[in-house]
């Protein structure tokens, strides 16, 4: 079993908290940096973002002793502390995962429409979103990883990223 497949079936455990970290497998966009069976630790290539999926474990902050970063997604907030204290992080950022594993859209009544984001409104995003660069918002979006919403006007009202 490679150490891609060993990910996966660790992070499989929980899917809904780690989607987000399979979804950089499944793009083939991770690099294991770590992996044992308390957990993962990855590296987007796309968004030059580690990742971690994890048991909050003295085993896994060694992970940590000579590993420097600037940006760390996480799925277990017991590793907040300890990771603000040592890389100096002055901010948190919670984000709530909503994920839905059907095949078949759910029926709902459609407020917006979501699309692919234009060149124009691809402006909007750039401005708006710092955590990753110019270029690597384009990759996102060639790739089909980007969203953008409209009002029934077809003004834009919002983005996302997956």
């Amino acid at each position: 079993m490679t150490g891609l497949e060993k990910a996966k079936e660790y992070l499989s455990k929980d899917f809904l908290t780690n989607c987000g970290l399979l979804q950089v497998i499944n793009r083939s966009s991770a690099e294991i940096v770590q992996l044992d069976h308390n957990g993962v630790l990855l590296y987007d290539t796309i968004s030059k973002t580690y990742m971690l999926g994890a048991e909050y474990g003295e085993n896994i902050l060694k992970w940590f002793e000579n590993l420097e970063l600037d940006y760390i997604f996480i799925t277990n907030n017991k590793f907040v502390p300890f990771l603000k204290e040592r890389y100096g992080f002055k901010h948190d950022m919670k984000c709530y995962q909503y994920v839905y594993p059907g095949n078949t859209p759910i029926e709902y009544p459609k407020r917006l429409e979501v699309s692919s984001p234009t060149r124009e409104e691809m402006k909007i995003v750039k401005k708006n979103y710092k955590n990753l660069s110019e270029n690597d918002l384009d990759e996102l979006n060639a790739l089909g990883y980007l969203y953008a919403a409209h009002d029934s006007d077809g003004n834009m009202v919002g983005f996302v990223g997956s």
